[in-house]
């Protein structure tokens, strides 16, 4: 089974991260953790919250939704998951805790279009398709966190990964099953 996370929209009780940025306060593209690709950065990150709230263990940052964890999580993670995804350190400004963006770094090609109900546009640079409803193909996945080429906003998790995220604070997000 495959889930894709992500907020839920009914509760407002809980923080917004926005405007990535270094230290010296230079800002960085938050659009960076939705390639599939390493991100390497030379000094320290940092999250500014844009809307007070609940500290959550899992959220999603930014525009782009960059996931970002606990260190419980981050350590649970990094046992299961080897080199498909990235945990790079982020600091939250103004908070103690120690967070981690989940930079997933498989996208694969495996979106059910026949099973998955959509909007189309054609307005580029917008996506192509919007999803109401999301399916994936799990024969062309070998990976526990990873992301659907041609709707890369998606953050798609294992069974394995969504048990491990049920034993943490996951009040404001939702799982929907994207396996048939």
């Amino acid at each position: 089974m495959y889930y894709d996370i992500s907020i839920d929209q009914a509760k407002r009780n809980y923080w917004f991260l926005h405007n990535l940025h270094t230290q010296n306060g230079k800002k960085i593209d938050e659009f960076i953790f939705q390639y599939g690709e390493y991100v390497t950065v030379a000094e320290d990150i940092f999250y500014n919250i844009e809307i007070q709230g609940v500290v959550p263990d899992l959220c999603f940052a930014g525009v782009n939704a960059s996931p970002v964890v606990c260190q419980g999580i981050a350590d649970e993670i990094r046992k299961l998951v080897n080199d498909d995804v990235q945990i790079l350190p982020v600091n939250v400004t103004g908070c103690q805790q120690k967070f981690f963006i989940t930079n997933p770094l498989k996208i694969f090609d495996c979106i059910d279009m026949k099973n998955s109900q959509y909007m189309e546009f054609d307005q580029p640079p917008l996506p192509k398709h919007s999803f109401i409803k999301l399916v994936i193909d799990k024969s062309k996945v070998s990976a526990h966190i990873f992301r659907p080429k041609n709707w890369e906003i998606a953050f798609i998790v294992s069974e394995e990964i969504k048990n491990i995220l049920d034993k943490y604070n996951m009040d404001g997000i939702v799982f929907r099953k994207v396996t048939l």
